[in-house]
């Protein structure tokens, strides 16, 4: 997808009984269910959550490596947007409308939590992918190990055959960090848990 899978969508898998209702339902980053928030990115989903959806779509998550690719391009950008700055017309993270306490005073992307999806296109990709760094973190589907891409193959690698977590990418509305939205960051996460 050029975005992030919204509420609306993720509703319509609900509906159709191939996928079930986001997890803590009550929070304030979740809106699904919530008429005037069906554009705004689907939260609290796990892996196997965000497996069904794929696979109801016709679809698949994406490898690690295919999901670096369509965020990173061909030259060898460390954000989608190329440059090394970060700004709130590129990404939604948390600045300084943020609920948070550790956030970045010097960022303005206009939103306390979550946006809906596709509001940042200066932070697109090379490929016109959008979303690809803050908002909501984004899961893939290769297993977690920290040393895998010491003895991957070189040309689409397919992460570890088995492990104890699964791979997000992509940073959310939560991190501050330049770090957190660099193409290359990466995180471990038990398949079963879920977050923004």
């Amino acid at each position: 997808y050029e975005t992030e899978v919204t509420n609306a969508m993720y509703e319509k898998c609900v509906d159709s009984g191939a996928c079930t209702i986001p997890a803590k339902t009550d929070l304030a980053t979740n809106h699904y269910g919530v008429e005037k928030y069906a554009d705004y990115p689907v939260v609290q989903v796990n892996w196997e959550q965000a497996q069904a959806y794929c696979t109801w779509a016709k679809g698949a998550l994406p490898s690690e490596a295919q999901w670096e690719k369509a965020a990173r391009g061909e030259d060898a950008r460390r954000f989608p947007w190329g440059g090394d700055s970060l700004s709130g017309k590129l990404l939604n993270a948390c600045d300084v409308n943020c609920s948070l306490k550790e956030k970045d005073k010097d960022i303005d992307d206009g939103f306390v939590n979550t946006a809906p999806v596709g509001s940042f296109s200066d932070g697109a990709s090379p490929y016109g992918i959008l979303d690809m760094a803050g908002n909501v973190w984004e899961w893939t589907n290769d297993f977690y190990a920290a040393d895998y891409y010491k003895t991957s193959p070189q040309f689409d690698p397919t992460g570890p055959e088995n492990g104890m977590a699964k791979v997000i990418r992509g940073g959310s509305w939560s991190d501050k960090a330049p770090a957190q939205f660099r193409v290359s960051a990466r995180q471990q996460v038990p398949a079963g848990s879920t977050f923004d």
